[in-house]
């Protein structure tokens, strides 16, 4: 999608509801935008691995007279899921930090609690210090997860 995250879920909370002449709750919002962004996100991924395929592989288990349905389970699969799992970690990570943008329109996700809390106790250094680290716990591990998987089960199967 070439429009950033924060624009669609405006547009989509605000415009498009003020358009349809609806009302709906922030929190129904923000899961349908961040779903449609992902199935975007995921199908550019699949389309990608699915594209860049070598199909001499499957060229050659017909040749050897494997089944359609053994060739994809066998050959297919196993290749297109060692190209598609790291890029599907990161984009949950992604995801997973535009639901700080959420808090945008109102819904309750970790930086808007921040807020509340700091606006209790006013100890803005702690807390988001605290929030900063929360995110490197959950986002940080992910990315080293996709990283080594990338750099051990990914390999480069174009022809060279």
């Amino acid at each position: 999608m070439g429009v950033p995250p924060v624009v669609f879920l405006f547009w989509l909370h605000y415009p498009a509801q003020a358009v349809l002449g609806i009302v709906v709750d922030p929190f129904l919002t923000s899961i349908v935008a961040l779903s449609i962004i992902g199935v975007f996100m995921v199908g550019d991924i699949v389309r990608n691995v699915i594209v860049d395929f070598p199909h001499q592989y499957l060229l050659a288990a017909r040749v050897c007279g494997l089944s359609e349905s053994y060739s994809f389970f066998k050959i297919v699969l196993p290749i297109a899921a060692r190209q598609i799992i790291p890029n599907l970690l990161v984009t949950m990570v992604f995801l997973f930090q535009c639901t700080l943008f959420t808090s945008f329109i109102s819904v309750n996700e970790v930086f808007r609690v921040a807020q509340r809390v700091n606006s209790m106790e006013y100890k803005p250094i702690e807390i988001f210090t605290a929030l900063a680290i929360f995110c490197i716990l959950f986002c940080l591990p992910l990315y080293l997860l996709a990283n080594y998987v990338r750099s051990t089960h990914t390999r480069d199967i174009g022809e060279q």
